[in-house]
């Protein structure tokens, strides 16, 4: 399955990737994960693993960020899991950039 989104956040695009780096905060706006916990040590990088579990069908696994690029790019990455009859592999990523933002002002 490829499922596509765009989403506009009135927020500076660093902000936006610092928040969203901290994978164990998908619950908050990804309501499909009961829970994600961070099982690497130190900040958030290429490589962080994380474990969760789905909200729907209590599927368990893991992924970790495959690309990180401050301030515009996260991919994600784990291994196959069973999901109903079936298994998926969790894979996606995010790009984001200031389009649609207005300019910043000095004075």
């Amino acid at each position: 399955m490829h499922v596509e989104g765009e989403t506009s956040v009135a927020r500076a695009r660093d902000e936006v990737f610092n928040y969203i780096a901290r994978a164990e905060q998908l619950p908050q706006y990804v309501t499909e994960f009961a829970w994600v916990k961070k099982l690497s040590d130190g900040d958030p990088g290429p490589g962080t693993e994380y474990a969760y579990k789905m909200e729907r069908g209590q599927t368990e696994g893991t992924f970790e960020w495959t690309e990180f690029e401050t301030p515009s790019r996260l991919a994600w990455r784990g291994p196959p899991v069973k999901s109903g009859p079936d298994s998926l592999a969790p894979a996606g990523w995010w790009e984001l950039s200031d389009e649609g933002l207005p300019p910043m002002s000095n004075s």
